[in-house]
């Protein structure tokens, strides 16, 4: 479990570990939730694509494009 410190703008840093495994990106939006007195991030992942979601589907780019997306 990592400790982070809120800074005089009330700011806190992400842990690199944390960022990389969710994969969280600059820029990049998150949902903040205040649950049973704690506060939680949650990241906001831009929807899937047609196409992201056929291959997640079909499991193959070949199939995907016989299906013209």
């Amino acid at each position: 479990m990592d400790v982070v410190t809120i800074s005089s703008k009330y700011r806190v840093v992400i842990p690199l570990s944390v960022r990389r495994s969710l994969g969280l990106k600059l820029g990049q939006k998150v949902q903040v939730i205040l649950y049973e007195n704690r506060i939680e991030l949650i990241p906001v992942m831009p929807p899937l694509s047609v196409k992201q979601i056929a291959y997640e589907c079909c499991g193959s780019e070949k199939l995907v494009r016989q299906l013209h997306l």
